[in-house]
């Protein structure tokens, strides 16, 4: 990719943890770095139960009980760690 323009989706550090009990926290993915050009074709490959579910649904911020940080989290010029689960829709 030349251009930032070209750039769809611009994640840099995820984290995703799950809440397991009161204040308390269980990472689950941790330092995902990823760039999605406007017309390429991705597939996120692993093993059972290594994130690949966890990290695609953090994009839209649909896991359940979870807290999500990144350094950066886009698409295009939206800043995901800014906007509401509700504006996706």
């Amino acid at each position: 990719m030349e251009k930032n323009q070209d750039l769809l989706l611009d994640v840099k550090n995820l984290k995703v943890s799950f809440k397991i009990k009161r204040n308390k926290y269980i990472n689950i993915v941790r330092g995902v770095d990823l760039k999605i050009g406007k017309g390429q074709i991705v597939g996120i490959v692993g093993e059972s139960g290594s994130g690949k579910s966890v990290t695609s649904k953090s994009f839209l911020n649909i896991n359940e009980n979870s807290l999500i940080t990144a350094d950066r989290m886009q698409i295009e010029d939206i800043d995901l760690l800014k906007s509401k689960k509700e504006s996706f829709w």
